[in-house]
């Protein structure tokens, strides 16, 4: 066994491995156009990975968006994520919160007690889920404008790119072509 045994190095691809980019725009509006990207990315994240209870428990109030669908480019797709947005709030964050306030069997939680503690943090997790649901309607407006603010050659570039990594690595390796 070697040191390097169990650490993975990912490979990085050369520049021309990638989609181009055109940019014409100058340096440091590259820099602010990869922010606005990145602050997409950090706004899907929080949607993805949803809200961290304890070690014990897994993160719950998760709301499954893809990379495409964290771009968006009109009222209909804001309106059609928030709608899918509540539905997951309805149920599946019902269902979250419900799981998570349940007693760990051999807690020896039973009893009138025991509901008590049960329906105290059940409304707990709601109040938490609440506030959640009200912060994720608004980043899905944020997304929007966001969104709205890329440059045409940039809402180009997402469509050719698979991942957040591959788009702002190709953004690095902007060029313009017309100078």
């Amino acid at each position: 066994m070697t040191a390097t045994d169990g650490v993975v190095w990912t490979v990085q691809e050369l520049s021309a491995e990638g989609p181009t980019y055109n940019w014409p725009y100058g340096t440091r509006a590259l820099i602010a156009e990869r922010k606005r990207v990145q602050e997409i990315e950090c706004l899907r994240g929080a949607f993805v990975y949803g809200h961290f209870v304890n070690h014990t428990d897994p993160n719950i109030f998760k709301f499954p968006m893809s990379y495409e669908e964290a771009f968006v480019g009109s009222d209909t797709e804001r309106i059609a994520l928030m709608d899918r947005l509540r539905t997951y709030y309805n149920f599946n964050w019902k269902r979250d919160a419900t799981a998570c306030a349940q007693p760990r069997p051999g807690c020896g939680m039973l009893g009138l007690a025991g509901l008590q503690q049960f329906e105290d943090k059940l409304r707990s997790m709601k109040r938490e889920a609440d506030q959640l649901f009200a912060k994720r309607i608004e980043d899905v407006l944020l997304l929007q404008g966001l969104t709205e603010e890329l440059m045409p050659e940039t809402r180009e570039l997402i469509k050719r790119c698979t991942d957040f990594q591959q788009l702002l690595r190709c953004m690095l390796d902007a060029k313009n072509e017309n100078a």
